[in-house]
């Protein structure tokens, strides 16, 4: 992972917006209706291509090809792990039983009312034989779609083997806007998550549930060569974060684990799922602009005159 040594840089994680071009075919495709695979391949060539350049446009650091060519972060693992398979039974209430369902079920019941859940139509998946890995010919191809991609744009890197100094681990509570006060809270499982073999550690820390949990980190061993990315923007509210309070943000965590061990992220995606838009496109590239910004701010505090230009 690169490090902020001159100024605090900047990336994400998850999913981007998808173009309505691209939309329109993984739809058809996840609902079983007819298109075309190679201008569906075509068209994942086009959005990632679009997609690096727009995130490489707005100033990010180290950027990702978006999630193009997936529907859902989950939705794809049919296609590429063996021994999982989808059913004819409806996925039903994804929430159903949960502490955060019972502790607000009048909430998730008008939810449901506004076809807010991206399962909604979708059938149950179930694994009922061993994992196994089936997806070479797809992984491949999404990482030669993101290198042609890549070859276009400076950024500062892409993930390129499995060193640890190479890897970043993302924890995510939630990728909707419900009340989520069942989430757990970092300090019940930050032991458990600096075990995992990353060089970087991205989180939610912008959120109202999860943002006061950057003292956390002040009580930890975090081993000196370990990076932080807490999210300093958020999926979670449509309002757009001054890029001020992000600057306040990142100051925080440079406080607590010092500048050069902080990168300046977001809490999660922003087009988690094909036909299911949380953030419009437009909020989300807003918010990615106020990150990048915010960040600006905070190198120029922590950094003064030194700090260089993204």
């Amino acid at each position: 992972m690169k490090s902020s040594t001159d100024r605090i840089i900047t990336t994400h994680a998850g999913s981007l917006p998808r173009p309505p071009e691209l939309l329109k075919l993984v739809r058809a495709k996840i609902s079983g209706q007819p298109y075309d695979e190679r201008e569906l391949a075509a068209e994942v060539t086009r959005s990632v291509e679009a997609v690096t350049k727009a995130q490489a446009d707005v100033g990010l650091d180290v950027v990702s090809d978006g999630e193009m060519s997936k529907p859902s972060f989950l939705g794809y693992i049919t296609e590429r792990l063996g021994g999982v398979r989808v059913t004819t039974e409806p996925f039903g209430n994804p929430w159903k039983g949960s502490r955060e369902n019972n502790s607000f079920p009048e909430y998730y019941a008008w939810e449901a009312s506004l076809n807010l859940n991206p399962a909604v139509g979708a059938k149950r998946v179930v694994c009922d034989a061993p994992l196994t890995y089936k997806g070479q010919r797809q992984v491949a191809a999404d990482i030669a779609t993101f290198k042609a991609a890549l070859a276009k744009v400076n950024v500062r890197e892409a993930l390129r083997g499995i060193p640890e100094e190479q890897v970043r681990f993302h924890t995510c509570y939630s990728i909707d806007m419900g009340p989520r006060t069942n989430d757990m809270e970092l300090k019940n499982i930050i032991d458990i998550i600096l075990n995992i073999r990353a060089g970087a550690y991205s989180f939610e820390g912008a959120n109202p549930r999860h943002e006061h949990e950057w003292k956390v980190w002040g009580h930890v061993d975090l081993p000196r060569h370990k990076i932080l990315i807490p999210g300093v923007i958020t999926h979670s509210t449509v309002l757009v974060e001054h890029p001020e309070l992000v600057c306040d943000r990142i100051l925080r965590y440079a406080s607590v684990v010092g500048r050069e061990r902080v990168i300046a992220g977001a809490d999660c995606g922003f087009g988690t799922f094909a036909g299911m838009m949380t953030i419009h496109p437009t909020v989300a590239w807003a918010k990615l602009d106020a990150l990048v910004k915010g960040a600006r701010l905070a190198s120029a505090q922590l950094w003064g005159s030194g700090a260089k230009a993204a």
